[in-house]
């Protein structure tokens, strides 16, 4: 019965997304299918150049900071924790998480993954 209602659901979403198409022959209407055909290729050169970043810092806090099972003791939730931080979600629990198993190192991996990806990048990004 689940299997259904996703089909019905992925349905329902292509159904209403293949109306931008209709809005493209407008140019009034067609701002979003043009301000993603300009913004996507530069934001996808963007998050490929900051990927290796990313996988970076996730692996350096799997392995420095392992014993905090709830945040970093698997890929996903250590992935969910970064993205979190870098959304200004849970700076503060991160920061007081791994402060308690290595005061520099913590400190100085939460102070510059939230300079670089808040100042930095998702400043580029809005540019």
């Amino acid at each position: 019965m689940f299997q259904v209602e996703v089909l019905i659901g992925v349905g329902c979403f292509l159904a209403w997304l293949s109306l931008v198409k209709y809005f493209a022959h407008s140019r009034s209407y067609s701002v979003i299918s043009r301000t993603f055909a300009t913004a996507v290729p530069i934001n996808i050169k963007m998050m490929m150049g900051v990927a290796p970043i990313f996988v970076g810092y996730v692996l350096f806090a799997m392995c420095v900071f392992w014993l905090d099972q709830d945040f970093f003791g698997s890929l996903p939730d250590t992935c969910y924790a970064f993205f979190s931080m870098m959304n200004g979600d849970s700076i503060l629990t991160n920061f007081q998480i791994t402060s308690l198993r290595s005061p520099f190192i913590g400190q100085l991996m939460c102070y510059t993954w939230v300079f670089m990806s808040i100042c930095v990048w998702q400043n580029m990004n809005l540019v």
